[in-house]
């Protein structure tokens, strides 16, 4: 978000659930921000989800976070 202020919306937005997206997307409308729709991308829950995650961008941020604590390893593409 380029404007934090919006980050407010998420504070009844359930997670990790079905309609978290469509209910973001209300939230955010709601608070007059404009919003573009992209592709979905994978969810983060599980240790397994980070490792296939991290290896999809080798050398990021998130990729030697996950690879700090040992995940990486774990990956079976």
């Amino acid at each position: 978000m380029r404007a934090p202020e919006l980050a407010r919306a998420l504070i009844e937005v359930p997670m990790s659930r079905e309609d978290t997206g469509e209910l973001t997307l209300a939230a955010l409308r709601a608070l007059g921000a404009r919003v573009e729709l992209l592709e979905p991308l994978g969810d983060v829950d599980e240790p397994d989800d980070a490792a296939v995650v991290a290896a999809l961008v080798p050398g990021s941020r998130f990729a030697e976070a996950v690879a700090a604590v040992g995940l990486l390893r774990s990956v079976h593409l």
